[in-house]
């Protein structure tokens, strides 16, 4: 049984919700830096469509696929992994939430 296979079925909506996350801040310098699609896939050397598919979450965004757009606009990922906060604080939100962020941020 491979460790993919023993995941919880948490673990499934908190890689979307983080692959969210992640595509709305490059959404976000994306629109900050005035910087179309087009344009970030002239910078990465791949169609506008691959573009959209990555930030649009119609293919998966690999940690390998997010340094590659970071870099297309002079940014930088960070990954931190911290201990879940105690569940009366966030009670509301769905399994695993807090477990990890990603962030774009300019070098």
């Amino acid at each position: 049984m491979s460790f993919l296979s023993r995941t919880p079925a948490g673990s499934d909506v908190d890689g979307a919700r983080l692959a969210r996350q992640a595509a709305v801040s490059i959404e976000g310098l994306l629109a900050a830096r005035g910087i179309s699609h087009a344009q970030l896939a002239d910078r990465l050397g791949v169609s506008e469509g691959r573009v959209h598919q990555m930030l649009a979450g119609e293919a998966d965004l690999t940690v390998r696929s997010l340094a590659l757009l970071a870099e297309g606009l002079d940014a930088q990922v960070e990954i931190s992994v911290r201990p879940r906060p105690r569940e009366s604080a966030h009670a509301h939100e769905p399994h695993g939430a807090g477990a990890a962020k990603v962030f774009a941020a300019r070098h």
